[in-house]
């Protein structure tokens, strides 16, 4: 995709509105990538001089102070009867094809809210139903399709979903090949719109560079994301427990639970994770907040990801490279989109070639010291700054799709 040039101010200020998904929270504490996404290219809107809404669940979590802020309430499992719940899961979703759990309820809640905002624009979020009952609510509205993840559907008119978006923006190239293959109807209107660095919150210590040049320095690992295996965290531990057995000054700290909130339980598999990291001489950090990811980011030399499953583009390696962090990760997915030359590559399931991959690191400081830099360059290639102006170039550039119907 070309880069765009715009002015630094829109000429005509619209009124963008982020409907988030059912199971998403506009929240610092425990919203996830979507909410990120959101409050990153919504700031930086906003700074162009457009007016920005954000519809979303809410109980009583705290929110992002970007944009104006609709709670939509009644449309968690939380907020509804037992009665309701059983209704919803057991026969509405059945008949209706429902992507999310009492989605009824969540479009009951939009019915009461969104004509009211009356935004020019609507970006809505990994399902093929709402974008269309959205455009039937705002026949007037530009529609667009955000798709972070592999979206299938039962939805039987899916096709009109497609028709009804201007455009279908795409996590990365990994996620637009797999839905022009899934949903052949969609590949006109597929653009790719990579996620970002946080260059203001991600950067290196002022010593990150010439520290882990000195020979005997020991290396700080870290692995960062939610405990799903599909991510790798036993292959992380694994590989640094091969180079503690070499004699290596190598560390693994693990940060992350089921999801990116305190209140789920440990599982088993942190509990096996706790061991490990502690026998590298490492910590297990469990969930962190996120005003603190930052600083634990910072405290690390290398990002170990060893995804087992292609990922679409997991956010946590652009907040590494931005903090020059070197990245040892598998080229699966969108992982590689995003790191271009600036990470190390190890086979896929193989705990053995990840170790492979650090110890090289460990041995050799310049090569280290030179990933290290490689890194923060990508960041600084791949930012939310670069997120926005391509989305500002079509909103203030490209013409309104007819609303239908």
């Amino acid at each position: 995709m070309n880069e765009p040039t715009l002015p630094a101010r829109a000429t005509k200020p619209l009124h963008i509105c982020y409907v988030l998904p059912p199971v998403e929270r506009y929240s610092p504490q425990i919203g996830g990538a979507i909410a990120t996404f959101t409050m990153q290219q919504a700031r930086r809107l906003e700074a162009r001089g457009h007016k920005i809404s954000v519809i979303a669940p809410h109980e009583n979590e705290t929110t992002y102070d970007v944009g104006k802020f609709y709670p939509l309430r009644g449309v968690t499992r939380e907020s509804l009867s037992p009665l309701q719940r059983a209704i919803s899961t057991r026969v509405r979703r059945r008949f209706a094809k429902f992507e999310w759990l009492y989605q009824e309820h969540y479009f009951a809640a939009l019915k009461r809210t969104l004509p009211h905002i009356k935004p020019d624009v609507v970006l809505c979020f990994n399902d093929w139903q709402t974008p269309l009952y959205v455009g039937r609510l705002l026949p007037d509205a530009r529609v667009f399709l955000r798709l972070s993840n592999e979206c299938r559907t039962q939805f039987a008119d899916v096709n009109r979903t497609i028709e009804r978006c201007e455009t279908i923006w795409a996590l990365s190239g990994y996620i637009r090949d797999w839905t022009s293959k899934y949903l052949p109807a969609t590949e006109p209107k597929l653009q790719v719109l990579p996620n970002g660095a946080d260059l203001t919150s991600f950067f290196p210590t002022d010593d990150s560079f010439e520290r882990v040049q000195q020979p005997d320095t020991p290396l700080k690992c870290l692995f960062l994301s939610r405990l799903d295996p599909n991510k790798g965290p036993d292959l992380a531990a694994e590989a640094v427990l091969e180079l503690k057995q070499k004699g290596l000054n190598v560390s693994l700290d693990i940060a992350g639970n089921i999801w990116f909130d305190k209140g789920m339980q440990t599982p088993p598999l942190a509990l096996e994770l706790k061991d490990k990291a502690e026998r590298t001489g490492g910590c297990w950090l469990g969930h962190v907040e996120r005003s603190e990811v930052p600083r634990l980011v910072r405290e690390h030399d290398v990002l170990l990801l060893p995804i087992r499953k292609p990922d679409p583009m997991t956010q946590v390696v652009f907040e590494a490279m931005a903090s020059g962090l070197a990245v040892i990760s598998c080229a699966l997915g969108g992982v590689p989109e995003a790191c271009g030359d600036a990470a190390l590559w190890a086979n896929p399931g193989e705990s053995h070639s990840v170790a492979q991959q650090l110890e090289r690191l460990y041995q050799d400081r310049e090569f280290l010291a030179d990933i290290k830099q490689r890194s923060l360059a990508r960041a600084k290639e791949m930012t939310w700054d670069r997120n926005a102006r391509l989305f500002a170039a079509q909103l203030e550039g490209g013409a309104a799709t007819p609303g239908q119907k």
